[in-house]
This record gives structure tokens, C-alpha cells and sequence, in this order.
């Protein structure tokens, strides 16, 4: 999760869904505005390792678990268009590549890590799959345009997000469209508007749901929707909003800055989401 600009902070997976309560699996990766990587343990409040690309800021990483064996690899993207996979065991290293194009965010599928996916310039994603922890990927990347943007020095694209419930799904969040991109086809499904002000876009791992939170601490759920008539080539997909929730603010001026779901909750009748606001966590149980 985000909490502020230029800074990240990301909780390592459990090594087993059964052994969540080992306390030797927790550890947080967190990176400041001066591009530093720091890999602690909660629990004891001590910093494992530290390490950094020299002269770059962090714009993105994510924990890559390989072949579901190991949570101590860590990938992060780079200002410099560059993607490194480090060892969060003593920082070393493992691989860096440059990539041709430029590259703001990273989203990781979360069905097969060796599929990646980077916002580019406009509303250009970048699609790489050749990740791998034992060779480095190729510098060359496919680029999709999702839809046509006056924007042009930078990125358009807000969330970068997978579906962790179905595979090949990305969505691609704007500032005032969505648009669901089917990687294998390369097709995008459909693009629908949304709220203003848009921070976190979060699918759960075990149904359709998916939560969009604002910035100013509305939370909204939506569920897919499927239409058609006897026409087939008229058939459309589509989210539909079906519940719509807020959380209590102290003023005007504090707003979200960052938004999780609880991965142990999101198959029970309850499902709970943390945002944090303005320095504060706040929860929001859904029944």
C-alpha cells in the first residue's frame, strides 16, 4: 500500500495459507523518496537489509514469489525506465534491466509471475513476459494502446491492478474511465466512467467483487454484468455499482491516501478493508 508520495511500503505474502501466524514469515520492504530500500520485521521492529540503485527513486516494487517456494525476492522498478530483482536476504542484486520504453508503475499477475504489466506514456501499457528469477529479461517490451490520450510526456494511468479472481484480466483505471484489457487476446473487454478522485482499485482473490476507493473516503462495490440480446455481436460486459459506503472524516482536509483488502477475510460472509487517512488507519467491515 502507498501512504505517500515517493514513499511504498509492502507486506510480504505468507509462506503458506495454512502457517499465516508464523511470525518469521513477516517482513515489510519500504522505500523513502531517496530511492533506499529497507527490509524489516515488524514483529521485532528490526531492519534486515538495505539497499538501493544508485542515483534512482523507487516508482513501483512488488514481492515475487518464484515457483511458490520463496518469499525473498523482491522486484522493484526504477526511475530510468529499469526493473531489479533484489535478494531481500542481504541485497544482492540478482538481475537489472533497462527497458526501451518509459515505465511509471508495476503490476504483477498474480496467476503466473513471470507476466508483467507497466504503465507507459498516454495510456500505453507496456507487456513483458519473460520474468524469471533464474535469466534476465529481454530490454523489449509489447506496447498496447489502450485508449487515445492528449497526454503525451506522461502517464494517464492511475491503477494498474490484475483480477485476482479470474486470469488474463487487467484493469486499467484513468482518471475518468476504467478499462478492462484482456492480456492473452490483447483486446480491450470494455471501458466504462467512474468516481472522481479514484486512489485504490482492489479485486478480491475469491469472486467477482471489486472496491474502488476515493480520495475523499467513499468506498464503492461493483460486481460484473453481462448483457445481450438475441444478437450475439451485441453482447456487453460491464461493472455494476451495487452498494456504496463512506468513512468518517475529521474535516474536509484529510483525505485517503491508500487502501487494502484483508486477504484472510475475502471468502467469509464479512470482508474488511484498511484505508489510511491523513496518518491514520481506518477499517471498513462489508457484510
Amino acid at each position: 500500500m502507498q501512504s505517500m508520495r515517493g514513499f511504498w511500503v509492502c507486506w510480504s505474502p505468507p509462506f503458506s495459507i495454512i502457517e499465516q501466524s508464523r511470525t518469521e514469515d513477516y517482513r515489510i520492504a519500504s522505500s523513502d523518496i531517496g530511492g533506499q530500500i529497507i527490509i524489516s520485521e515488524p514483529i521485532s521492529a528490526s531492519k534486515r537489509c538495505q539497499f538501493s540503485h544508485a542515483s534512482t527513486n523507487v516508482l513501483s516494487m512488488k514481492w515475487f514469489v518464484w515457483k511458490d517456494m520463496s518469499r525473498d525476492f523482491l522486484l522493484s522498478l526504477h526511475s530510468g525506465d529499469t526493473l531489479i530483482l533484489w535478494n531481500t536476504d542481504n541485497g544482492e542484486k540478482i538481475w537489472s534491466v533497462s527497458y526501451n520504453v518509459p515505465l511509471f508503475d508495476l503490476a504483477i499477475d498474480p496467476f503466473d509471475p513471470c507476466h508483467a504489466s507497466f504503465s507507459s506514456l498516454g495510456c500505453n501499457i507496456a507487456l513483458c513476459s519473460d520474468i524469471s528469477f533464474n535469466n534476465t529479461p529481454s530490454s523489449t517490451c509489447r506496447t498496447v494502446v489502450i485508449c487515445e490520450e492528449q497526454i503525451k510526456s506522461a502517464t494517464s494511468i492511475q491503477n494498474l491492478v490484475y483480477h485476482n479472481a479470474y486470469r488474463n484480466i487487467l484493469f486499467v483505471v484513468t482518471q475518468s474511465q476504467v478499462h478492462c484489457f484482456h492480456t492473452e487476446l490483447f483486446a480491450v473487454l470494455f471501458s466504462m466512467t467512474h468516481e472522481p478522485n479514484i486512489i485504490s482499485w482492489l479485486c478480491c482473490s475469491s469472486s467477482d467483487a471489486i472496491f474502488s476507493v476515493q480520495a475523499g473516503g467513499a468506498v464503492s462495490l461493483r460486481v460484473g454484468k453481462f448483457s445481450s440480446n438475441d444478437e450475439r455481436a451485441d453482447a456487453q460486459f460491464a461493472l455494476e455499482r451495487i452498494a456504496f459506503g463512506d468513512i468518517q472524516r475529521q474535516g474536509n482536509q484529510q483525505r485517503a491516501v491508500g487502501a487494502c483488502l484483508c486477504p484472510v477475510t475475502q471468502s467469509l460472509q464479512e470482508l474488511y478493508i484498511a484505508i489510511a487517512i491523513s496518518g491514520a488507519i481506518q477499517y471498513l467491515a462489508l457484510e
